[in-house]
């Protein structure tokens, strides 16, 4: 919620949150562990689709995308896989949604494997409108990772993404 306490003590400038106390704030782990347990929405669309397994049994879509998971858990980065995220009156999916180790913020990342397609670039591009719209920003709390022809996989970069931006 906008009015939790933890919340609004992570987004303080450094100095102004060291002098604060809040007795009942917990550490990331901790909040990390109670966010893991809750439940979630998750997509219902395809479950055929989805066929590789992560190291922790999530199951996700495409080679591309247990790569991304199972190096959010080796580096102990806290997600959902195609958590529901209701925006404008629709639910979206994003592919996975993270609880940041560094500030407890939620950031979304988004792996398009076929932007190249103009379909499917078309529902990315309404996809990441209907974000901006709400505030789901690259940069600011969205993380976008891409591959087509001419551009691969990254696995490099991807490491660097989760070390750079997401741990402490």
């Amino acid at each position: 919620s906008s009015y939790d306490p933890v919340l609004i003590l992570s987004q303080l400038p450094q100095p102004c949150a060291n002098l604060c106390y809040l007795p009942f704030s917990r550490s990331h782990s901790e909040n990390a562990a109670a966010w893991t347990r809750e439940p979630f929405e998750k997509s219902t669309l395809y479950p055929d689709q989805l066929i590789y397994a992560s190291p922790n049994g999530i199951k996700v879509r495409s080679k591309s995308e247990l790569f991304i998971a199972s190096e959010l858990e080796l580096s102990g980065v806290p997600y959902r896989y195609e958590a529901a995220l209701a925006l404008e009156g629709r639910y979206y999916y994003p592919d996975f949604t993270i609880l940041c180790p560094k500030d407890n913020r939620v950031i979304y990342w988004e792996h398009f494997g076929k932007p190249d397609d103009p379909v499917y670039a078309a529902s990315m591009n309404e996809k990441l409108s209907v974000y901006r719209r709400n505030k789901i920003i690259q940069f600011h709390n969205l993380i976008e990772t891409y591959e087509m022809p001419g551009i691969p996989f990254d696995a490099h970069l991807i490491r660097r993404i989760i070390k750079g931006i997401l741990l402490p």
